[in-house]
């Protein structure tokens, strides 16, 4: 139980971000080295946050195209009238916003 309070308070006196560190937390190299491994470690989330955008922006942006291939292609063959594929594609966009806001909440 005190090993729990005593890593608390390390955790605290030595600063949890990177916003947190200053000249004064690299005086001894002990310090140096924790606050070096606190900023790879904030490094490797942020390239790991980077990289889930990177993907959901690519698959957003597949969704798109592939909805409107389809109301192209519906078009070309004549499947659907003139009108139809301006109430599509103004639904197209409608429901595009609905799903990039929605997946945005989700993460």
């Amino acid at each position: 139980m005190l090993d729990t309070g005593s890593k608390k308070i390390s955790i605290l006196r030595h600063g949890r971000y990177i916003g947190d560190l200053s000249p004064s937390k690299f005086s001894t190299p002990k310090r140096t080295r924790a606050n070096i491994n606190l900023i790879k470690k904030d490094v490797k989330i942020l390239r790991k946050k980077n990289k889930i955008l990177k993907q959901i922006n690519s698959r957003l942006e597949k969704r798109v195209c592939t909805l409107e291939n389809i109301v192209n292609d519906l078009e070309k063959k004549m499947l659907v009238s003139e009108n139809a594929v301006k109430h599509l594609k103004v639904l197209n966009s409608v429901v595009l916003e609905n799903i990039v806001s929605g997946d945005l909440k989700k993460k």
